[in-house]
């Protein structure tokens, strides 16, 4: 009688379950990009200067005379902290990929690259077009994020990437 694990594909290496749990929790907690203006997205106002995460900013908010406040699920900050970390959730998706055997290194640190420049670039193309419904000042972002999922891809072992012949 055949052995009913013999037929399964082996996982070598981590779970994509916990490289995607420990990148969920660095994309969360760890900032994103730091931004040097005040920013105003479809008339509203949010901080800056300051850092930002997904869910989270920590800046000066105009009015506030010199208190620096912590913003944590502020409805109209999201806006634009999804804006400009939607390839920070790509790239978590890429290693999750990358663990699973579904894409290779380079691709994942293609959109990892990607994720550290979209947001200058958005910040830039925005403010050069100086509408008054988009403006914003520099953003430049800080790559703990693109880091920690190097070292993941780098350091722990993942599935071996089905080769094709050449031909």
């Amino acid at each position: 009688m055949a052995d009913v694990r013999a037929s399964e594909p082996e996982l070598v290496g981590v779970s994509p379950t916990v490289i995607a749990f420990f990148m969920t929790i660095v994309t969360l907690m760890v900032p994103l990009g730091f931004f040097t203006s005040n920013v105003i997205v479809l008339f509203d106002w949010y901080i800056g200067p300051g850092v930002y995460a997904l869910f989270w900013a920590f800046g000066h908010t105009p009015g506030s005379w010199g208190i620096i406040p912590f913003h944590f699920f502020s409805p109209t900050f999201l806006k634009l902290a999804f804006t400009l970390g939607i390839f920070n959730i790509l790239y978590v998706v890429q290693i999750v990929r990358y663990y699973q055997g579904k894409v290779s290194k380079n691709s994942v640190i293609m959109v990892g690259i990607i994720s550290l420049a979209y947001p200058t670039v958005f910040a830039l193309v925005s403010t050069a077009i100086s509408l008054p419904l988009v403006m914003v000042g520099v953003v430049w972002p800080i790559p703990a994020q693109f880091l920690v999922g190097l070292i993941f891809i780098f350091m722990l072992p993942g599935p071996e990437p089905e080769s094709t012949p050449i031909e």
